[in-house]
């Protein structure tokens, strides 16, 4: 079954379209990743903080676009903030 995962660190966003075995409400399963080992599976976590596994491409990028807003919205406040500091500083007097 398709999935689509995102990863979203150090300001570089993707979507990338993985092939999983099944789900759970919780977790997606992929076949083991270390060669000659049979039957086994490996467990990740739908959402997680390296991670995120989504039905649709839609759905992937819905997330991503509002963790660029929340990131965007906190440099706006961290702007506010160092401006605002600033003004204090430059308005001093001895």
């Amino acid at each position: 079954m398709k999935m689509y995962k995102t990863t979203g660190r150090y300001h570089v966003a993707k979507i990338e379209e993985v092939e999983v075995l099944r789900t759970t409400a919780q977790s997606v399963f992929f076949p083991k990743s270390r060669s000659g080992v049979k039957g086994k599976e490996d467990r990740h976590a739908k959402h997680s903080d390296h991670a995120n596994y989504f039905e649709t491409w839609e759905e992937a990028k819905e997330y991503l676009m509002d963790a660029a807003e929340n990131k965007l919205s906190g440099a706006r406040r961290q702007l506010e903030l160092a401006q605002a500091f600033h003004g204090n500083v430059k308005g001093m007097k001895p």
